[in-house]
């Protein structure tokens, strides 16, 4: 799609002024007031409201309330502080393959973390109603944050300007760990006497709660309350399926369209109260914690510190709509683009290569209690007693991802279209990063939001695929000699790429948000490899590029809760087992 001088076509365009936007918001009483974004350029300007505090938190384990106090004046020109987490400078470097730092000062706080961003583009009027973007980040529920460098929305926003369809982004910090997702009955009771409605799922809720605030607000800032698109990725993307399963939306609708990038709602990880208080109960032991008033009073790095890795809804009987769980299809939206990344298992990378032929064996028969279906499985992915050791870890790799996140997802994607109702686009995320060389995990962020250059040293992790691997010490060597001068011409080719894909990417999301078609239905979107951008047929090509045969094999003979725990200690590693 050609890219435009948007100050010459498009009239709600303006030249920056050097001053700091505002935007006075009368509902609120109050006047924002914001920055020129870095990306701004004299014919397409963009400004950003940071720090916009949408609700307070009355005490911790608490459900947010919307925020309706503010000063005559509101500064948002720095960003808020975020829901507190393990602090890790490195933390890209596993996944990414890259480290930087923020580019401001990140304070945590458990108390003043529920704030949001608005990006949008500079110089429209109040009433130019232009559809909103609602994002919501991932990081298994227990890390991230909405003001993060690597999804800063303005280079997504001034692509919409130039390309001459404007939307405004909002993104959002919500509660996270176990801040916001504890639960326990005791907890629960607690709550009930101080006023509130349901336990755990306060990030949630937070979600909900930065939504109501747009719905109200965003009109204010130019934009539409009655066109949002929720997009997320991987725990975002869980969240966003999560919200649209709630009670909330079946009553009221939150949003008019969904974007679903790497994750559904799996209901087996769903758990009861009194589950998820079992598990609260041996984290209060290590805590010195005997009851709610002291889990309350713990501090926040203790709390921290026995935070799980991943954190996941409560079936409290509340957030959620009836029968959810038999029906868990996303409702009340009118359409959804929903896939995944081709490697999404290199999460589990240090894990998985402990794994043993043997010892992989042995754990599949033993969670697949059935021998014909243990069996199955094993024969499908190609793992027998003769398997070698990267050929082992290849099949657990490739389980995974099926288990997690490609099979899960085509079973949303299917039973919503099979349902009718949603108009239901599927693609899948194939290209590679310029620093790892893979589809891992997340890597469709650095092309969505387009935040990252391929500067500097880059490095290769190794990626299980089909595809046959040389071992031979020479062949290593030869790689070693000539490792200079490959990783030059990839980045070389992978400029051009990149930038098919970053278009192909923002142009149909954006598209999307404006209430546009962004491919046929029937046919399967491909982003990737190698720059690779368009519509495929869908059965086809789906059964070329993902395991479909194999899940449909083995995993759907299977009941689902079994897969579930499968999936997660394969992923824990031979020397731990699921709870």
């Amino acid at each position: 799609m050609p890219r435009r001088n948007c100050s010459k076509t498009h009239p709600l365009f303006l030249p920056p002024m050097s001053t700091h936007p505002t935007v006075p918001c009368p509902p609120l009483a109050t006047t924002f007031v914001g920055v020129h974004h870095p990306v701004s350029t004299p014919d397409c300007p963009i400004q950003q409201f940071r720090g916009i505090k949408y609700a307070t938190v009355p005490a911790r384990f608490r459900q947010s309330i919307l925020n309706t106090t503010y000063p005559q004046v509101t500064d948002a020109k720095t960003h808020g502080p975020i829901a507190p987490q393990i602090k890790r400078n490195d933390l890209d470097d596993p996944l990414f393959g890259f480290v930087r730092e923020e580019p401001f000062p990140v304070v945590q706080d458990e108390f003043e973390c529920l704030n949001l961003v608005i990006t949008r583009p500079g110089g429209i009027p109040a009433d130019a109603s232009l559809p909103v973007m609602f994002w919501i980040h991932g990081g298994s529920n227990v890390i991230g944050s909405g003001s993060h460098y690597l999804c800063d929305a303005g280079r997504l926003v001034r692509t919409s300007v130039e390309i001459e369809q404007p939307v405004i982004v909002v993104s959002i910090n919500y509660r996270l760990g176990l801040f916001g997702f504890a639960a326990s009955e005791a907890l629960e009771e607690s709550n009930r006497l101080l006023g509130d409605v349901g336990v755990g799922n306060y990030g949630l809720n937070d979600q909900l709660t930065a939504l109501a605030w747009v719905r109200r607000h965003i009109a204010s800032f130019g934009g539409n309350p009655s066109q949002i698109t929720l997009f997320g990725e991987s725990a975002g993307a869980i969240n966003i399926h999560a919200l649209l399963l709630s009670h909330t939306n079946a009553t009221k609708p939150i949003a008019n369209r969904a974007i679903i990038q790497s994750g559904v709602i799996r209901p087996p990880a769903v758990q009861s109260v009194s589950s998820q208080g079992s598990s609260l109960k041996r984290i209060m032991c290590r805590l010195g914690a005997t009851s709610v008033d002291d889990l309350r009073k713990v501090s926040v790095d203790a709390v921290i510190a026995h935070t799980p890795s991943v954190m996941h809804a409560t079936d409290d009987g509340v957030f959620f709509r009836p029968n959810w769980r038999s029906n868990p299809i996303p409702e009340n939206i009118d359409a959804l683009i929903i896939g995944d990344c081709a490697y999404e298992s290199v999460l589990w990378t240090p894990s998985v290569l402990l794994w043993t032929s043997v010892s992989l064996i042995r754990r599949i028969r033993a969670v697949i209690r059935g021998v014909y279906k243990a069996d199955s499985l094993l024969r499908t992915y190609g793992l027998s007693w003769n398997t070698d050791t990267e050929d082992a870890h290849r099949v657990t790799f490739n389980i995974l991802n099926d288990a997690h996140f490609a099979w899960p997802t085509d079973c949303v994607a299917r039973a919503t279209k099979a349902k009718g109702g949603v108009d239901v686009y599927r693609y899948v995320f194939d290209q590679e990063s310029p620093f790892t060389f893979t589809a891992h995990h997340a890597v469709d962020l650095l092309y969505l939001f387009d935040n990252i250059s391929p500067k500097g040293p880059v490095r290769k992790i190794k990626c299980f695929d089909d595809s046959p691997a040389s071992s031979s010490e020479e062949d290593e060597e030869e790689e070693d000699e000539i490792a200079g001068r490959e990783n030059y011409f990839m980045i070389s080719d992978f400029s051009y790429n990149a930038k098919r894909v970053t278009e192909g990417l923002q142009e149909r999301w954006i598209g999307f948000a404006n209430g546009r078609t962004p491919w046929r239905e029937d046919k399967l979107c491909v982003f990737g490899p190698e720059g690779e951008v368009g519509e495929r047929p869908l059965e086809e090509e789906l059964a070329e590029r993902r395991r479909v045969a194999q899940w449909r094999e083995a995993l759907e003979r299977v009941e689902p809760e079994v897969v579930y725990r499968l999936a997660l200690e394969l992923g824990n590693g031979p020397g731990h087992k699921a709870r």
